[in-house]
């Protein structure tokens, strides 16, 4: 982990912060960006969101032009390039807002509004630090690899296309992660990463030369904080005795099978079988489920959120796969214990002082574990005192905006030139490119979306001289329909590998 250089008094002027994201209101992300914003202002900072979705009026974001290109969008959809055809993120050079930005804070860069080269222009111009929140930024296009380890020498014949999370219709996925390798090696970058297996992740991969940072996620420990239970459980309408379990995430926990919706359920079957009074919040969801004892508890505030997390005797957090979840730590900061599996960032928040944290995927061990809190009052006591204590010595809001208006300095210092303030163990930063430099740089950009087009139209004449080939009028058909697979897929695939290996020098700038 690098060392966050310190502020020197010189370097005491509020910045200008501008946050770059898909929604402004949406999940995890939005939520730590709100934070940010809200904590940066009350700073003195002047802090704002530029996203390319806008859902809520009184939220601290405005939203910019993505200008989909609506007559090639199916087009890429179907050949699988996402977001390719938003053209409005290769402006945002011009924005007034990133032009009066000191440094420009990038969260989810996909999500349907900003074209992946757009990020070389933009980094040039300003300063970027840029927040990964998953590993989509590090893969062909998946989310979270899990055991896959294909992501670090560039991906390709996907064996998980179908996984829950962002969809690509054609296996795209080398040609992403080339493009990705491309964009890193032509940006100037400042990666953080919210847990220490984030990091390590960063290291491993196509971003791996950028400096990388560890800055922990931080919640409003006064929002998040304990109550009485029984007054809780009270105002919810639950019983005051039952045992209560919860689990915490967008549209729920039992059906979604990343956030661990099967060890969930089997789980929460042993632990009925032995607390038949028992009931769990699936807090969320907004479906109604068929077992009167699951209650679907959608959150419309943090208050809400906060009254719910004090209703439970413990949280359930059986995900399997994780970066550094939110839900942890609102769930410790309410004196929670948690209990879950032993993945990602999960471990950076949970110690044996806190939870009880298992193998990954180890469902048994879940279930005696789950068996043995819901019988200790006392042992949940005790881990709940402890993890609101970590909550608060480790996991404040104030801490990571802290951390991160250090580096902001840094990175904004590193990219005007002052490198007497950055850490050397970053290693160095490219030289600052002037603003005739950015104007060649988007030209490549344009340039090599021109070269990729002419390369999909390549693979799209190919394709109809194949169904020329096939004389069997059946082949033909089932062809179009997506029926045949195998032999003629593996055929294309050749043939697209073969091209992008002669066309490799058209592509570097």
């Amino acid at each position: 982990m690098s060392l966050i250089p310190q502020p020197t008094s010189a370097s005491a002027a509020p910045l200008s912060i501008v946050h770059l994201n898909a929604y402004d209101h949406h999940g995890g992300a939005e939520r730590l960006v709100h934070d940010l914003i809200v904590t940066q202002r009350a700073a003195g900072h002047d802090s704002l969101a530029l996203v390319g979705h806008k859902t809520q009026a009184d939220s601290p974001a405005i939203s910019f032009e993505i200008d989909p290109d609506l007559t090639r969008r199916d087009e890429f959809q179907r050949a699988g390039w996402p977001d390719y055809e938003f053209r409005g993120s290769h402006r945002l050079v011009g924005h007034p807002a990133v032009e009066q930005a000191d440094v420009i804070h990038a969260h989810n860069l996909y999500g349907g509004y900003f074209h992946p080269f757009s990020l070389i222009a933009l980094s040039q111009f300003r300063a970027v630090v840029w927040t990964t929140h998953d590993m989509q930024a590090v893969t062909g296009y998946c989310s979270h690899a899990l055991d896959c380890t294909r992501w670090e020498n560039g991906c390709g014949q996907c064996p998980d296309l179908n996984r829950p999370g962002p969809q690509l219709a054609f296996d795209n996925t080398a040609a992403l992660w080339r493009d990705k390798k491309l964009i890193s090696d032509n940006s100037r970058l400042t990666l953080v990463g919210a847990s220490s297996w984030m990091v390590a992740q960063l290291r491993r991969s196509l971003f791996g030369r950028h400096p990388i940072h560890l800055i922990s996620n931080g919640i409003d420990l006064e929002v998040f904080r304990p109550s009485d239970r029984q007054a809780a459980r009270q105002k919810l309408g639950l019983p005051p005795n039952s045992l209560i379990v919860g689990s915490l995430a967008r549209s729920g926990v039992l059906s979604h099978p990343l956030k661990g919706g099967l060890h969930a359920r089997a789980t929460l079957a042993a632990l009925r079988r032995e607390h038949p009074e028992m009931l769990f919040l699936n807090i969320g969801s907004a479906e109604k489920e068929p077992e009167p004892w699951i209650r679907s508890q959608a959150t419309d505030s943090v208050e809400s959120l906060r009254e719910m997390l004090n209703a439970l005797d413990f949280f359930l957090h059986p995900s399997i796969a994780d970066t550094a979840p939110l839900s942890v730590l609102e769930a410790m900061a309410c004196g929670l214990p948690v209990l879950g599996f032993r993945i990602g960032g999960v471990p950076d928040f949970v110690t044996e002082r806190e939870g009880v944290l298992v193998s990954a995927g180890d469902t048994q061990a879940l279930i005696e574990a789950a068996r043995e809190l819901a019988a200790n009052g006392k042992l949940r006591e005790r881990l709940g005192a402890a993890a609101r204590e970590r909550a608060v010595a480790r996991f404040s809001r104030s801490r990571m905006a802290a951390a991160y208006e250090r580096l902001y300095r840094a990175a904004a210092a590193a990219h005007s030139g002052n490198f007497a303030q950055v850490d050397p163990a970053a290693g160095p930063h490219p030289a600052k490119a002037g603003l005739e430099e950015i104007r060649l740089t988007q030209g490549k950009v344009l340039g090599l979306e021109s070269k990729l087009n002419e390369l999909r139209a390549r693979r799209k004449q190919e394709e109809m001289q194949l169904g020329e080939l096939l004389s069997n009028r059946w082949l033909r058909f089932g062809m179009r329909l997506g029926m045949v697979r195998g032999a003629v897929r593996s055929w294309l695939h050749l043939k697209h590998r073969e091209r992008l290996r002669k066309t490799s020098g058209e592509l570097d700038p």
